[in-house]
């Protein structure tokens, strides 16, 4: 069975239902257990007194995109760090293997990278990588040195200089934390404060 329902109103139901002052016209048709179809027809009036967003309201919902924009940009940037320091490893046991087969073809170790036939390489802040051959200089000059001072490796360092771009011969010294340095002959590659 299905019957139409229809009036007219400006009740207290409906001001208390919308909060709104105004006439309004339902109409609606319902079968025995269902709403079939509703509709409603609102006089223009019923938006006069009607209120946008407070000051308020807006100036908290800028903080919560702003506080959630903070959030979002500084775990890009970390991730962004990270992704530059992985990339830095993996060179750097690139140049490694280079350096390998260097000196198998030429039965010494190659005074500077430009030696390898590859220019001056750049690590991913936009700094040459460091190489400083060890065997052949017993020790003099600037090789890498751990907290305890005792030499990284005993054939040669190679290292990048990290994001600051500057470097120290003790690896985890102020200037030294952030470098990516090849340590233990090749067995390890890491930041300079790890070492």
């Amino acid at each position: 069975m299905i019957f139409a329902y229809y009036f007219s109103m400006k009740s207290n139901l409906y001001n208390k239902l919308f909060n709104i002052n105004t006439y309004a016209d339902f109409s609606c048709l319902f079968t025995q257990k269902n709403l079939i179809i509703c509709g409603m027809a609102i006089d223009k009036r019923s938006f006069e007194k009607t209120k946008g967003f407070t000051l308020i309201e807006l100036m908290l919902v800028i903080a919560i995109i702003g506080t959630l924009a903070a959030i979002a940009m500084l775990s890009y940037n970390v991730y962004i760090d990270q992704a530059k320091i992985t990339r830095t490893i993996v060179e750097i046991k690139n140049i490694e293997n280079m350096i390998a087969g260097y000196e198998i073809d030429n039965g010494k170790l190659p005074e500077s990278l430009t030696d390898l036939g590859m220019g001056i390489l750049i690590d991913p802040w936009s700094n040459p990588y460091e190489y400083y051959e060890v065997k052949t200089k017993k020790g003099k000059g600037k090789q890498r040195r751990d907290k305890s001072w005792n030499p990284l490796n005993d054939d040669y360092d190679l290292y990048s200089c990290g994001p600051d771009g500057k470097t120290q011969q003790q690896a985890n010294a102020k200037y030294g934390r952030d470098d990516i340095i090849r340590a233990a002959n090749g067995q390890r590659i890491a930041l300079g404060k790890n070492l």
